[in-house]
């Protein structure tokens, strides 16, 4: 046995304790509490996402812009909106991954 498996292993039961502790507070709620989270949370994560979007556009076009667009190029404001465009894209996976597994959720509490 090597130290992949040993860490694969405790990374994957930390995993499942999390996803247990996560579906038992879901359980915990009252009838109230879960119909406003229901409500607000796709809500406000649909804007999230939007706005995660928008940034990574946003981004884009500014390296675009600083690199094409001009006679003498500035590598600090490029390397600025590349850090800037590469957490856009870390935030917009972020929010779709965490978009999937509410819906996800959903489904298994709706059964």
């Amino acid at each position: 046995m090597n130290w992949d498996e040993v860490f694969g292993g405790f990374l994957y039961d930390l995993r499942n304790e999390f996803l247990f502790n996560l579906n038992s507070s879901f359980m915990i709620r009252s009838a109230k509490e879960n119909s406003f989270y229901e409500s607000w949370l796709p809500s406000a994560t649909d804007l999230r996402l939007k706005n995660a979007a928008a940034n990574v556009l946003r981004e884009t076009w500014l390296i675009y812009k600083h690199t094409k667009l001009v006679k003498k190029v500035n590598a600090s404001k490029i390397r600025t909106h590349q850090r800037k465009f590469l957490l856009a894209i870390y935030r917009l996976c972020h929010y779709q991954i965490f978009l999937i597994f509410t819906k996800q959720n959903k489904k298994l509490y709706l059964k």
